[in-house]
């Protein structure tokens, strides 16, 4: 059982990402993703939300270079990947990762459908001094290099 965790990533303070929802989706549920009155549907359940739990299994950086993913193991044994833009090295494999997540109505950009996006809102991962090293996948150089 965790005993402490550390709140690493909140969409409340990302206004680049939430600038990046609004320009994307259409009013959800009557509200503006971001907004007062959306965080408040958020709360009281009028928008769809919900969050998972599990333990750090492998970390990957994506070719963008700013966005990392990261698998996690379940307690049930189902895996699961999130992308994220954060520090990479908290995301330590074997410690514990928690994240919440809402479900954004949008329109799609290519074929202009409606669809649904789960959106992450917060991560939390289990409080602890140890760090990933940033030798993922030959992208950086071997050591010794700055980190």
């Amino acid at each position: 059982m965790v005993k402490k965790w550390d709140h690493i990533y909140s969409l409340r303070r990302d206004a680049d990402h939430v600038r990046q929802l609004q320009e994307a989706s259409r009013a959800d549920h009557g509200a503006l993703v971001g907004s007062d009155e959306w965080w408040a549907g958020v709360a009281d359940g009028t928008i769809p939300h919900g969050g998972f739990e599990g333990v750090v299994a492998k970390l990957y950086r994506l070719d963008t270079g700013e966005l990392f993913e990261f698998g996690m193991t379940m307690a049930d044994g189902a895996e699961l990947t999130c992308a994220f833009k954060s520090d990479p090295t908290r995301y330590v494999e074997g410690l514990a990762v928690r994240f919440e997540y809402v479900t954004v109505e949008h329109t799609d950009g290519r074929s202009g459908d409606e669809t649904a996006t789960d959106v992450v809102t917060d991560v939390w991962i289990e409080h602890s001094h140890r760090r990933t090293q940033l030798r993922l996948h030959s992208f950086y150089p071997p050591p010794p290099h700055p980190i």
